[in-house]
């Protein structure tokens, strides 16, 4: 198997569902080197330097991935070498100068912080949930409400979903990144099909954006911000739509993940359900020396009843600044959580820390926690 236009190129390995892909760089007299960067990319940017074709200005790097990788990269050329754990704040923006998506793959991040481009090899997850074009499905209402909290003394603005045509009381979920969850996420289209075909009960669903400046501190086990959900968020919602008197699911994405999981651990008779989407769980309060913080209070907790959906990707290796990665610290929430007898879902996905993962195996969080009676 090939894949003979464009860039990368995808060749089969010999190694058993395996693939070769190639990236490419079309350089010039002035290119003295050429860099594939992105949690596909593992290690220091000077491990992942392309190598000169000689005679040519073609420039080439071949890695070996499993066919079911999906994964963000971007090239630079001419770069620094130097890692971002190195590079001081001030200078960030200069790091990323040369910086650049791929220009022979059309399938550019619509979203990323950085240009990069997309990729995904063929045997990728389909994210079959999130294409509302094959099937005729209802569409719920989205609308954007203001909101002021006077806990946290802030301003900002959450996205309510209302499924179509349905006047019961039904049960909540709040995500946190409201927009990336909108947006990248594409979490309307999913609950319409998922509630459309019978996977899951009809949700009403609460994206909340988080003031300006204040997404870190606000994510990072904070208990005024949780505070804020269960004394104002909620009881505002729960006066102005049909909620189902049951608890409430939480959930987000990286560091919403993180506050996902402290939510429910700080009251866990409201939140009765966490999503965490390759959740930060290395995180530590400045002034601890303790990485894992949260890990820790769950293993000293008392048991509850709460059920959690947790996955991160084999990719999140990445320990900046000396602290545990990703995929290390969420399996070990995941072991701490079955010494716990939790009711759990843990998945590792073969990617990258990006929407371009977490969209697609939302609805399988989903399903896990809204999962119908009724459906198969």
């Amino acid at each position: 198997m090939s894949r003979r236009s464009g860039a990368p190129l995808i060749e089969s390995a010999a190694e058993k569902n395996s693939s070769l892909v190639t990236f490419l760089w079309q350089g010039d007299a002035e290119t003295k080197t050429v860099v594939v960067l992105g949690d596909g990319a593992q290690g220091p940017p000077a491990d992942n330097q392309m190598t000169l074709l000689p005679g040519t200005r073609v420039w080439y790097r071949t890695y070996r991935y499993r066919n079911d990788a999906r994964f963000r990269y971007s090239l630079s050329p001419n770069d620094d070498l130097r890692p971002m754990e190195s590079v001081p704040p001030a200078e960030f923006a200069g790091r990323f100068k040369t910086v650049i998506a791929d220009p022979l793959n059309p399938h550019t991040a619509k979203y990323a912080p950085v240009p990069m481009s997309e990729l995904s090899l063929p045997g990728a997850p389909p994210q079959t949930w999130l294409d509302r074009s094959s099937r005729p499905v209802p569409k719920g209402t989205v609308e954007q409400r203001p909101f002021h909290s006077k806990l946290l003394g802030n301003e900002t603005t959450y996205k309510v979903y209302t499924p179509a045509g349905l006047n019961a009381r039904l049960p909540l979920l709040i995500l946190f990144d409201g927009e990336s969850y909108a947006r990248e996420l594409r979490a309307p289209e999913t609950l319409d099909n998922l509630i459309h075909e019978g996977r899951i009960r009809p949700v009403l669903a609460v994206m909340l954006n988080h003031a300006q400046g204040r997404r870190t501190s606000e994510l990072t086990c904070n208990p005024a911000f949780v505070k804020m959900l269960v004394t104002e968020l909620i009881p505002e919602v729960r006066a102005q739509y049909p909620i189902a008197d049951e608890p409430v699911t939480v959930g987000g994405a990286s560091y919403g993940g993180l506050a996902a999981a402290f939510a429910a651990l700080e009251y866990p008779d409201v939140f009765g359900g966490v999503i965490s989407q390759s959740g930060s769980f290395w995180w530590k309060p400045q002034a601890s020396a303790d990485w894992q913080w949260l890990i820790d209070q769950y293993a000293r907790a008392a048991p509850a009843q709460t059920r959690y959906f947790l996955e991160v990707g084999l990719m999140e290796t990445g320990t900046p600044g000396g602290r545990p990665s990703m995929l290390a610290s969420n399996r070990r929430m995941r072991d701490v959580l079955r010494a716990r007898n939790c009711k759990m879902a843990y998945s590792e996905f073969n990617g990258d820390h990006s929407d371009l993962n977490w969209r697609g195996s939302f609805a399988d969080a989903l399903i896990f926690t809204f999962g119908s009676r009724q459906g198969s």
